[in-house]
């Protein structure tokens, strides 16, 4: 008898965990990157997932080093940096792609929400394996001081 109250209790506890790992739409919403000098808005796109840069330390920094020339004027406010991400219903997105404007370069990603709440960024060349891993954490709102820059929305 007291085998069943403990492991109701515990399958109890566990259902709203299970709940959270297992909602797609978890990642949408706005990270502060692991150096807080970004904040990345997460959003549907399709039916994966993408995020784009909405407040930057630098707010007038351009993408000097994106590998098309014609690119390499335009501000990385705005800009979309993360595309493509799929569920994989393991409280993982998967199949993603990373911009890394400091190099201009494009890796392979997988976003997991850790059970703190830390999203755990892994940008990677041929597998996992061989990456490197950034923890983001999320911010309900930008706080704008006059010397800040302005929230980019989706539609802009």
């Amino acid at each position: 008898m007291r085998l069943k109250i403990l492991l109701s209790c515990f399958v109890l506890l566990l259902i709203p965990s299970l709940s959270f790992a297992l909602d797609p739409d978890a990642i949408i919403g706005k990270w502060l990157t692991s150096d807080k000098d970004a904040i990345i808005e997460f959003y549907k796109c399709g039916k994966k997932y993408c995020g784009r840069i909405v407040w930057s330390k630098e707010p007038n920094k351009k993408d000097i080093h994106n590998p098309d020339p014609s690119l390499r004027n335009r501000p990385l406010l705005g800009a979309t940096i993360l595309e493509g991400f799929e569920f994989n219903g393991k409280n993982k997105w998967v199949h993603g792609r990373i911009y890394d404007p400091d190099n201009g370069k494009k890796y392979k990603c997988e976003l997991k929400i850790n059970k703190d709440g830390i999203l755990e960024v892994r940008g990677y060349m041929l597998i996992p394996l061989f990456g490197k891993t950034v923890k983001w954490t999320r911010v309900d709102q930008v706080c704008e001081s006059p010397n800040q820059n302005k929230e980019v929305s989706k539609n802009d």
